[in-house]
Parts: C-alpha cells; sequence; structure tokens
C-alpha cells in the first residue's frame, strides 16, 4: 500500500512539473499578453464578439432571463442565439470571473486556460498510449501550440481554440473499450458533454470520431467489440443524452425551423483547407510568416481559416512512424515484393499493360494532352485505390487511418491547390469525399471543412508520440528533448503574439449615463455578412439595444427588417457598386467578402452562358456575355432604385426612428467611404428635422433623432423575394403569401392600389387586413391595376397578407434574380404600391384627406 501511495503521489507530482512547463511555455508563445492581460485581447475580429457572449450570458443568467434569446441585438425583432457560437462553457465559466476581473482580463484568462488544458489532455493522452513521459510531453506541445489554434486564436474564435477537453474524452473513449469499468464511459460523457458546451462543431467532429473508432475495430478486431463494450458505450450516449438534452434541444428545433440564414455549398468551398497550407508555414509565424504573406493571399478563405500547417518536424515524425511502427508501410512493401514476382508471368505483364494504356487512353480522351488534371486525377485515384485495398485487407494502423480521414475531410467539397479550383487547360474541378456527405441531413452544420484540420493535428500528434517513444526508447538522451520541441515552436510560435487594444468611443461612455430605455442605429449597419462585431462589444459599456448584431446564423426576420424597413434599407446599402477591379465587379448589396475566392468555382457552373445564379443567401452572381466577366451582384435594397413601395424616405424617416425608438444614428467615419459618407450625410440632413449632427470625433458622427409630429409609413414584412431591377418599376415577387405592414400614429382610413400579375397561369389572390379576409381578385399573366378602398387601419402595426391558394411554379427563366433564399417557385409579382391616408372625422362622419 505504501509502494502504491508513493507511485500515487509522484504521478501527482510529475503532473504539477508537466502543467507548470506547459503554463511556462504558454506565457513565453503568447507574449505579450501577460504584460497586457487587463486592457487587450489576443487576436482581432471576432473577439469582440466572444467578449459580447461572455458579458451577455452573465447579463441574462444574473437576471434569470433565456441566454439563447436576445432583444439588446437586431432590435425591435429581438435575435435568437441557439445557433450562435455562445460557446457556453467559456461563458459559464467567466461568470465568476466576470466578478473579480473586469472583461478582458477575464477573457484572457479562458484564452490561456485553453493551451495549458490542451496540452495537459494531449499529455495525459499520449502517455496512457505510449507510457513514455518526454513523449508525451512533446505531444502535448504539438497539440496545444499548433498553428491551427494560434490562428484561430488571433481570429478571436475563443468557441474553436476551446480544444482542451478533445484529448480527454479521447482518452475515455479508449479506456472504455480497453478497460471493464463503467467509470471511464461515465467521465467520457462528461468530457464530450463539455466539449459540446464549447463548440457544437466539436461535438459533431467527436461523434464522427467516435464512429470512425467503432467502425475501425467492429472491422478490424471484431473480437474486442463485445457485449460488455457495447454496454459501457450505451450508458456513456444516455449519459450523454441526458446532460445535453436541455441545450441541444433548442438548437434542433432552431435548425429544424429553417427560420435562419443557411449557407449553400459555396460556403464550404470559400472555407476548405489548401493542400499548401499543410505544408507551407502561417504568415503568423514569427520567422517565416513575412515570406508566406504573398502566397496565403492566394487562398480562400482568410489566414484564421487556413491555419493547417503541420510543420516539418512533425512530418519527419510522422515519416519516422510510418516507416517503423506503421503496418500500412511494410504491408505495402509486402505487396510489391509479391508484384515483382507476379511479373515474372507474361500473361499478368500483358493484363497490367492493358490496364494501362486504357487508363492513358481514357484520361487522354477526356484532357487531351492536358497533363496537370491528368497528373493529380491519376495520382488522387491511386490513393483512393490504395487506401480501400489496406482497409480491406485490414493493414493500416488506426491512428494514421484517422489522420488520413479528417485530412480528407478538410479539403471540403473540391481540392484547392494555391487557391485555385480549377487546373490545366481544360479547368478541371476535382470533387472530394466531403461534395457527397455534405448534402447529409446537418452535415451542412460543419461551415467550414477546413476546421476538421484539428482532428488531423491530434491524430499526428499521437504519430508524433510514438516515434518519439520509439527514439527515446532506444536513445534516452534528455538533449534530443529540447532539440525536438525547439524546432516545433521554431515552426508554429506567432511572436509577439498580435493584440488589440479595446478601447471604446469616449460618446458610448457617455450613452451608459442615459438612464432611458431606447435603441441605437450604427452605421453601417452589421447584420449578416456585413461584419462589424466591435459595434455589439460598445454594447457592453452603453447598454443600450442595437439595430443588427454580428452572430453566427441569422433569423431571416432580423434580415427581412433591415432590408425591407424604409430608411434602414437606404443606410444599409448607399451605395450600389462598391469597387471595381480588373473584370471583378463587387457590389455593396453583395453579401460576400473580398476575401471569398470562389470565382472558378462559379465560372465552371455558369461557362458558356450569359446567365445568372442566385445562391441561398441571396447573392447573384451574373456572368457578362463579353469574355467571361464575372460580375458579383446582390440585388436586393439600393439607395438609388427604391422599392416597390411609393413613399417618400425624407417625409417618412423620422416617423419610422421614433415608431421603433431610436434616439440616435452613430456613423462609423472609418467603416464608411467618402462616397457612401456623403449620401448617408444627405439623407439624414433631408430626412431628421434637428439636420445637424450632436457629436462628432475623428471617428464618430452622431445624430439625435427628436420625436416629432409622426405621419403613417408601410414597410414590406415577410415572404418576399429580391427585388428584380430587370423591370420598371421595381418588382418583387412572393411564392404564395407574402406581409405589407402599415404603421399608423393613429385610427384612419386608407386606399391601396397596386400592380400585380401572375406568373403561367391565373391566379386567385387574396387579401387579408389583420387576420381577416378583406377582398380577392382574380389575376392573369398580364400586368393588372387593383385598387381597394376605405381600409380601416388601427392605431400601430397594421398587417395586410397577400396570399394565394393556386400552386406556384418553378421558374427557370436566365438573368433574372427570382430565387433567393428558396426553390424559385414563384406565384405573383407586385409594383407600384401606393397608400393613400385619410383622416376619419367622427363627429360629422366625414373624410378628410
Amino acid at each position: 500500500m505504501k509502494k502504491l501511495s508513493k507511485i500515487k503521489s509522484y504521478n501527482e507530482f510529475y503532473y504539477i512539473i508537466v502543467i507548470v512547463g506547459y503554463f511556462l511555455l504558454t506565457l513565453v508563445l503568447t507574449y505579450p499578453l501577460l504584460f497586457n492581460i487587463n486592457t487587450k485581447v489576443p487576436g482581432c475580429c471576432d473577439v469582440f464578439q466572444n467578449l459580447w457572449n461572455l458579458w451577455w450570458v452573465k447579463k441574462s443568467i444574473t437576471e434569470l432571463k433565456n441566454p439563447y434569446y436576445t432583444d439588446y441585438l437586431y432590435h425591435p425583432i429581438g435575435a435568437n442565439l441557439t445557433l450562435h457560437t455562445l460557446s457556453l462553457f467559456n461563458s459559464l465559466s467567466s461568470i465568476p470571473l466576470q466578478y473579480i476581473f473586469n472583461l478582458v482580463t477575464t477573457y484572457n484568462l479562458l484564452f490561456l486556460f485553453s493551451f495549458i488544458m490542451s496540452a495537459f489532455g494531449m499529455y495525459l493522452l499520449v502517455y496512457y498510449l505510449t507510457n513514455n513521459r518526454k513523449a508525451s510531453f512533446i505531444s502535448g506541445m504539438i497539440f496545444a501550440f499548433s498553428t491551427y489554434r494560434f490562428a484561430h486564436g488571433f481570429s478571436g474564435h475563443l468557441n474553436l481554440i476551446s480544444t482542451e477537453w478533445i484529448p480527454f474524452y479521447i482518452l475515455f473513449l479508449i479506456k472504455t473499450y480497453r478497460e471493464d469499468d463503467l467509470r471511464n464511459a461515465i467521465i467520457a460523457a462528461f468530457f464530450l458533454f463539455l466539449t459540446a458546451l464549447c463548440s457544437w462543431v466539436y461535438m459533431g467532429f467527436l461523434l464522427i470520431f467516435t464512429a470512425f473508432f467503432l467502425f475501425y475495430y467492429s472491422w478490424f478486431n471484431p473480437r474486442c467489440v463485445n457485449d460488455r463494450f457495447i454496454k459501457r458505450l450505451v450508458v456513456m450516449f444516455m449519459i450523454f443524452s441526458i446532460l445535453i438534452f436541455p441545450f441541444f434541444y433548442p438548437l434542433m428545433s432552431a435548425y429544424l425551423s429553417g427560420g435562419h440564414i443557411s449557407f449553400g455549398i459555396e460556403f464550404p468551398v470559400t472555407y476548405s483547407a489548401d493542400l499548401l497550407s499543410f505544408f507551407i508555414p502561417h504568415p503568423l509565424n514569427s520567422l517565416f510568416g513575412i515570406y508566406t504573406r504573398s502566397i496565403y493571399s492566394n487562398f480562400s478563405g482568410n489566414i484564421g481559416e487556413q491555419g493547417s500547417y503541420i510543420g516539418y518536424t512533425v512530418l519527419f515524425l510522422v515519416v519516422y512512424y510510418l516507416i517503423k511502427r506503421e503496418v500500412a508501410f511494410q504491408f505495402i512493401l509486402k505487396t510489391l515484393r509479391k508484384f515483382k514476382y507476379m511479373l515474372r508471368d507474361k500473361i499478368v505483364r500483358i493484363k497490367i499493360l492493358t490496364i494501362i494504356i486504357m487508363i492513358i487512353v481514357t484520361l487522354f480522351m477526356l484532357f487531351r494532352f492536358d497533363i496537370v488534371p491528368m497528373s493529380i486525377l491519376f495520382l488522387y485515384s491511386m490513393f483512393l485505390a490504395l487506401l480501400y485495398y489496406m482497409i480491406k485487407e485490414r493493414q493500416i494502423s488506426f491512428w494514421f487511418l484517422s489522420a488520413i480521414l479528417f485530412f480528407i475531410l478538410s479539403l471540403g467539397p473540391f481540392l484547392h491547390i494555391n487557391g485555385s479550383l480549377e487546373f490545366g487547360t481544360s479547368r478541371i474541378i476535382i470533387a472530394m469525399p466531403y461534395f457527397l456527405l455534405y448534402f447529409l441531413p446537418f452535415f451542412s452544420l460543419f461551415g467550414e471543412p477546413a476546421r476538421f484540420s484539428i482532428m488531423l493535428i491530434l491524430s499526428i500528434s499521437v504519430i508524433s508520440g510514438f516515434s518519439l517513444s520509439h527514439i527515446f526508447d532506444k536513445k534516452n538522451n534528455w538533449k534530443v528533448i529540447p532539440l525536438i520541441a525547439f524546432l516545433i515552436i521554431l515552426e508554429h510560435a506567432a511572436v509577439p503574439y498580435p493584440l488589440v487594444d479595446i478601447e471604446v468611443p469616449r460618446f458610448y461612455k457617455n450613452l451608459s449615463e442615459e438612464q432611458m430605455d431606447f435603441a441605437i442605429l450604427e452605421v453601417p449597419i452589421s447584420y449578416q455578412f456585413f461584419r462589424h462585431p466591435e459595434f455589439m462589444y460598445y454594447q457592453v459599456v452603453h447598454k443600450k439595444k442595437i439595430i443588427g448584431g454580428y452572430i453566427s446564423r441569422v433569423e431571416r426576420r432580423g434580415i427581412d427588417f433591415i432590408e425591407n424597413t424604409p430608411l434602414l434599407q437606404q443606410l444599409a446599402h448607399p451605395l450600389l457598386i462598391k469597387n471595381f477591379s480588373g473584370d471583378i465587379l463587387i457590389s455593396k448589396n453583395s453579401y460576400m467578402m473580398p476575401d471569398r475566392k470562389f470565382f472558378g468555382f462559379l465560372r465552371e457552373m455558369l461557362k458558356n452562358s450569359s446567365a445568372c445564379k442566385v445562391t441561398t443567401c441571396g447573392c447573384v452572381y451574373c456572368i457578362n456575355s463579353t469574355k467571361n466577366k464575372l460580375f458579383i451582384l446582390n440585388l436586393t435594397q439600393d439607395y438609388a432604385q427604391g422599392d416597390i413601395i411609393n413613399q417618400e424616405i425624407t417625409e417618412i424617416g423620422s416617423s419610422v426612428l421614433s415608431y421603433y425608438d431610436i434616439k440616435y444614428i452613430i456613423l462609423h467615419k472609418d467603416a464608411l467611404d467618402e462616397r457612401e459618407l456623403k449620401v448617408i450625410c444627405e439623407l439624414l440632413n433631408k430626412t431628421l428635422t434637428n439636420s445637424s449632427h450632436i457629436y462628432r470625433d475623428e471617428k464618430l458622427i452622431v445624430y439625435q433623432v427628436n420625436k416629432t409630429g409622426r405621419i403613417p409609413f408601410a414597410a414590406l414584412g415577410s415572404g418576399w423575394y429580391l427585388k428584380e431591377l430587370f423591370y420598371d418599376p421595381p418588382t418583387r415577387w412572393i411564392k404564395d403569401n407574402a406581409t405589407l405592414k402599415i404603421i399608423t400614429p393613429e385610427s384612419i382610413i386608407a386606399n391601396i392600389t397596386f400592380n400585380v400579375m401572375s406568373y403561367k397561369k391565373n391566379r386567385t389572390l387574396y387579401v387579408y387586413l389583420n387576420g381577416k379576409l378583406n377582398s380577392n381578385f382574380n389575376i392573369g399573366t398580364e400586368k393588372s391595376l387593383i385598387r381597394i378602398e376605405n381600409i380601416s387601419l388601427f392605431e400601430g402595426e397594421n398587417i395586410i397578407n397577400f396570399y394565394t391558394k393556386d400552386k406556384c411554379d418553378r421558374n427557370v427563366t436566365y438573368c433574372i434574380s427570382l430565387i433567393d433564399r428558396s426553390d424559385g417557385c414563384i406565384s405573383l409579382a407586385f409594383q407600384n404600391i401606393t397608400i393613400e391616408y385619410y383622416k376619419q372625422i367622427l363627429s360629422n362622419n366625414s373624410i378628410e384627406t
């Protein structure tokens, strides 16, 4: 007993030494964070969003509100946060910390914690597999201080650097398989639960890993997958299901409801790992980054998502493992020896020669003399064939096959090499296995395939541990350890690590002193892909509701409110053309960001046609017939063109702002170009009764909205397709039901006129007012003028529904953008909605205009 107690004490002491070692390495490799821990945060961009997450979860929990819903964003609609990256483990853990430290310090402590525990978890996993402490320590370094984690830390992805519980889960999953102890299954369920609270994406990765684990050992070692193991596994998933249900049920409900914006396949195409990114040092790297930035600028996505670099020291360890210990390598050598003897048979030689000739002829017929795609496809096919053969013959190790699996998944739907999707003069696009998996239920939730790289890094960290264990067992030389550790750090370190100052403009501090409850409108409006996460962080200080927000998955109704409400739509899209570069025309109205380079993919889809395609996120891609010029346009709203409702924006603008309780409009000069700022200021000066701004500094221009006499106004509601500018005047189609909102300061009478036409066949249009049928009309395929008189409108918001029972028809016409966010099924088109308002005088029952 005393001996066991000594061993346990020794292990605990060694664990403390290991954790202290990782702690010191973390402080060094995140320098100068320690010296700015109270004032600055690592990275940029999404870090402001994650700071807001910590603040909001604390606020909602302490005020006994649902953290999955907030009315502080997307005012007045509010925002459903179930599909947002709240990272509840970090957010809930931050609550006690926020009572002790400020928000910035709290974020930094969680950031540092993820490095230390990720390293320690990998240390425990590799030590369990190798029983070698030195190898385990370096494996922990490889995982925790990988380029992937530094890159996502730079992007402010607190949820994605929270990899700390992944190795712990895998450790206890393996223990559940190997050891007949139910406690391992319970602990594994707990760590899977913690991983899910850190990131839903990582939960999905671990479920894929678990399925792969079961497949591998069921196929390669079926005797060990016995009833007792299955029972332990069932217990693990039952406990996990009970723990995760309260958090997961709202997420699935929101996802299945279909109310959120979804992404088409162009999104994973953009955010796939480039093949070169695994072998070229990342731009953040202290030593090599300055030389590789130009190469990374060719890649799609952004440098945060292209953090897949493995490192040549680690690659050496993987190759060492492959040669010394990998059964697949020995199997290939053995097969080649057999093949050498088979070639002595003349008939076999003729068969092989025939197959080679057939392959060459086939490739030649497809690509002629286009060597590049021929070579890539030949190597790709040979690799898949060899992989299939090794799996079939059960001659490949688990961790090596795991690395291959997640490497392939990280490449996404189509192969990228140096940012290119097209290869050779034939411009071929090479599909990857992810392309088929994308169409499976829920698989599209993973979003960015490049994030599978973390599971690749985990697998090669374990493989490196095996290699190092083999090296250290042969040569028990401590001098090798610092050399290997130094080389790994040299290839991945980003010292000094980029930090950002989180200073809040003085106006927001003044705003926090106002006790009244109201909303503010920040321009440019941050919504959907127009990303300004710093606006959310400013809310932590001023604590007022804002229009829009930067969240992971936006509800359609929140977008509709901004894009369909008068004045807001003009402020959201002040100019049609944002910039012009070469043969690429990028519209301000486009939901594309400049770094989303999948033009080759779109050209391939639309080649040889002068056509337009609209993706599920509402982007309209048009290829001009002149020399394959690519135009990227989103024909939603723009100030110059107006919309289908005839009303003067400058007359109703103050009423719109007052009705939605917007007190201040804040213009961010550094986020607007000179033309946009000029147009917006002109519009506000004409719209607001107090035409001059009330505050101005080097960054902000602030207008105050005075609540003066309000007048009625109208706004489009839900159910409308994108505005069409191919007609004069502008047109909008509906599928079968759309709403029009009329907001009035008092009860009044109104007449409504509009033009409407039906697609392909006659239809009956039913018009409802506040839920009651008002009238119906037979609509033909030619434009008709409809007039509805003497509609009684109540004070406040009145809803008019345009509805048809007749089935919609799919539109296949080129060069019109009818297909946004739908299956392209349309029925009725509306133009020129004009509303005449009359004030009713009750004393003599007369009507006054």
